[in-house]
């Protein structure tokens, strides 16, 4: 395996566990909000859309700063 694919899987880990992270804080907190549970799920949805948007935006980037 390249060292390419190497950093790419460790960043998408992170990334993936980034979401993950920040979605359970949002089940965890809805009530401090008063979210219904509606809300949290597209609250939840729409993190999970746009960290991944990001993250898709910026990997060219990253595979080019690592060759």
């Amino acid at each position: 395996m390249s060292s390419q694919a190497k950093v790419m899987g460790s960043v998408t880990q992170t990334v993936r566990f980034l979401i993950e992270r920040l979605q359970a804080q949002i089940v965890e907190n809805k009530n401090e909000f008063s979210l219904s549970d509606e809300q949290v799920r597209h609250l939840v949805s729409l993190a999970e859309t746009s960290l991944q948007d990001s993250y898709n935006r910026s990997m060219t980037q990253i595979m080019n700063s690592i060759t």
